[in-house]
Order: C-alpha cells, then structure tokens, then sequence
C-alpha cells in the first residue's frame, strides 16, 4: 500500500511538471500563433494526452484493482484542485472566479478535461488489464 501511495503521488507530481512546461510551451509558442483561447484549448489537450501517457505505465506497473485505481484517479483530481486552488488563489492570489472561469465547458474551457483524466484513466486502464486476464 505505502509503494502505491508513494508511486501515485511522484506520478502526481509528474502531471504538475507536464502542465508547467505546456503551460510555457502555450504562451511562447501557441498563443502568439493561435490566440488565447484557441491554445489554451490545445494546451489543455497537450495536457490530458501527455498525463494519460504517463497514467497508463503507472497503472499498469502498480497493478491496483479497478476500485484502487479510481481512488488513485480520485486523489490525482484532489490534489490538482487543491494545488490550483492553493498556489492559483490563496498564493498567487487570482480571484476565484477566473479560477472557476476556467472550468466553464460552455465558453470552450476544457480544464474539466485534464481533471477527467486524472480520474478516469486509471480505472480505464485497470479495468482492461483485469479484462485481459
């Protein structure tokens, strides 16, 4: 159980370096290209794509039952809200609402996308392997 928790959170900690360096990639290479809206769009798909490949080795090497797998999945969303919440608001100090402006999928915001991932994949993923068997 402590090398799930352990492997779970360093995965975690992965997506935080993924959405930091596409969030670069975005402003210095999409924005100027695409606009605001439209990378951060992109941006927020590079995002998903990139942590589901490292969601599926994870996964697969932890080998959880599909009800382990979305806790995981569950705490990897927690821990996203709480840091965005944490660093975004509390530290950085942006007000809540353009936070949760980003969670609006009618105005074409697809954060809820990365956050999906997050918790879905795993449960995907355990649910073929035990399928597999």
């Amino acid at each position: 159980m402590k090398r799930l928790l352990v492997t779970a959170t360093l995965a975690w900690f992965g997506f935080l370096l993924i959405a930091v360096a596409c969030g670069a990639l975005r402003e210095i290479l999409l924005a100027p290209r695409l606009g605001e809206h439209a990378a951060h769009q992109a941006g927020t798909l590079l995002v998903c794509l990139l942590i589901a490949a490292v969601i599926v080795p994870t996964i697969r090497r932890l080998r959880p039952s599909p009800p382990q797998a979305l806790a995981i999945g569950a705490g990897w969303m927690a821990m996203t809200v709480a840091f965005e919440i944490g660093v975004f608001h509390f530290i950085a100090g942006h007000p809540m609402e353009a936070l949760l402006a980003d969670y609006d999928l009618t105005e074409g915001r697809l954060w809820p996308l990365v956050l999906l991932t997050e918790l879905v994949t795993p449960w995907v993923v355990a649910r073929i392997r035990r399928l597999a068997r």
